[in-house]
């Protein structure tokens, strides 16, 4: 038996048609096992894989030599039989994400912005540096650095690793309390999130006789009204330099 080189597959916007040939096909394959290595394990299944940028008008792959015999590298097993034939297990076609770490942003010292973009499924995602993020391993974190740093995304996907990078610039000088947003109005299950919302902040909600209902230090932007009644509210935020926001928040159901 005689085990060849498979190089790999063709992408075309319409069907190969000339399979009858006794030569060899004259397309250039852009996926390509690797040169001179025939395909001899008679037992495990053998990877041939390779990343293609599209063009758009693929429709049809093509798998097998293409290659003349002069070009094809060939090995012997023995046996009397002069060719190999080959199982198929599985053919598929992965698109590869973008990898997107943001565009450069400017905060004030104590806020943050979340970077990155939406998360797929069949990636892995690693921030470097991790400091000042929520979570280094997800595609979309919230970053909180007390200075300037670049962080650099590595997302690894069908073994294809891509980085990308964006640069986070803390303004130290800046009065924080001008972004910072309270909502007036809130429906049905709708979450409290404040704008602008700084680290070790107190949030406390009163009802209109002023009876505390709800405490919750260094609020994080998780507290769902869903466990308020319909109606009026004192909203009071304490912020890190001592300056206490008090504001009026209607809860419609």
């Amino acid at each position: 038996m005689h085990p060849i080189q498979f190089p790999g597959a063709y992408f075309s916007p319409t069907m190969v048609s000339d399979m009858s040939t006794i030569v060899n096909l004259p397309y250039q394959l852009q996926i390509e096992s690797p040169a001179g290595v025939p395909i001899s394990d008679e037992i495990n299944w053998v990877k041939i894989s390779g990343t293609y940028t599209a063009i758009g008008n693929e429709t049809f792959i093509t798998i097998g030599n293409f290659h003349p015999t002069s070009q094809t590298t060939s090995d012997s097993l023995g046996g009397s039989w002069h060719w190999a034939y080959y199982f198929i297990d599985d053919v598929s076609v992965i698109e590869i994400a973008d990898c997107n770490a943001g565009n450069d942003a400017a905060i004030c010292f104590n806020d943050s912005l979340q970077l990155g973009t939406t998360a797929d499924t069949n990636a892995v995602y690693l921030w470097n540096p991790s400091n000042g993020l929520s979570n280094s391993g997800i595609a979309n974190p919230k970053a909180s650095p007390f200075s300037t740093t670049t962080y650099t995304l590595t997302q690894t996907q069908c073994n294809v690793i891509a980085t990308s990078t964006v640069t986070v610039t803390v303004n130290h000088d800046c009065n924080s309390a001008s972004t910072i947003f309270i909502p007036t109005i809130l429906k049905g299950s709708e979450q409290l999130f404040i704008q602008g919302l700084e680290a070790n902040s107190l949030l406390e909600i009163f009802d209109m006789r002023g009876r505390l209902i709800c405490s919750l230090a260094d609020y994080q932007n998780e507290f769902s009204v869903f466990a308020l009644a319909q109606g009026n509210y004192i909203l009071r935020l304490t912020r890190p330099d001592g300056e206490v926001m008090r504001q009026k928040l209607c809860v419609l159901k």
